[in-house]
């Protein structure tokens, strides 16, 4: 019994093997794009942890900036003329005036 076997069994043998490779290949072929696609994700998450960080720094800045706003609208409005108070005083002295010249 030498290479070729009168029943068959080695051209079965080679056919098995063949399917074999085949199936290990496509098996090679779909781990590869797992890892591409692997180190793809990788780079995304990469680029989207630096956007995140990027837009904290952006969030700290601008609540600083409206604590600041905040504090000056609230300096302004105590600075902010009391129309009613203003009115009041300005009778008070009008009735001052009035009763001085009375006299």
């Amino acid at each position: 019994m030498g290479e070729d076997q009168p029943n068959g069994r080695g051209e079965q043998s080679e056919i098995g093997f063949i399917m074999d490779l085949t199936q290990f290949d496509e098996l090679e072929r779909k781990i590869v794009g797992v890892i591409e696609r692997l180190e793809k994700l990788n780079a995304e998450n990469v680029e989207l942890r630096n956007q995140i960080s990027s837009l904290e720094g952006e969030i700290r800045r601008k609540v600083e900036e409206n604590e600041q706003l905040a504090a000056r609208r609230e300096e302004l409005l105590s600075n902010q003329k009391d129309v009613q108070k203003e009115e009041l005083i300005r009778q008070k002295v009008a009735d001052l005036l009035q009763k001085l010249n009375g006299l």
